[in-house]
């Protein structure tokens, strides 16, 4: 238990560290992103945040369509 807790944290804090500029500006979309460490490319789950700073996790698709970046925040299935 302990151990999943730390990697989650981890994760966490890594997901925040890229999204945070040393001035304290907090990317808003996934392109802010990118924009704020051209090395990420890697598509998967980044904070983002509102313009009041609440923070969230949304999934960033940088790949699918070249340049453009992908910010999905919300998905969902239908069992019919």
């Amino acid at each position: 238990m302990a151990s999943s807790f730390l990697y989650f944290v981890a994760a966490i804090a890594l997901l925040q560290s890229s999204s945070v500029t040393a001035d304290g500006y907090f990317a808003r979309t996934c392109l802010d992103i990118k924009l704020l460490n051209r090395n990420i490319n890697k598509n998967g789950h980044y904070v983002i945040h509102t313009d009041k700073n609440e923070a969230f996790t949304v999934y960033c698709d940088f790949n699918s369509e070249p340049p453009y970046v992908w910010t999905l925040v919300e998905s969902f299935s239908r069992d019919m």
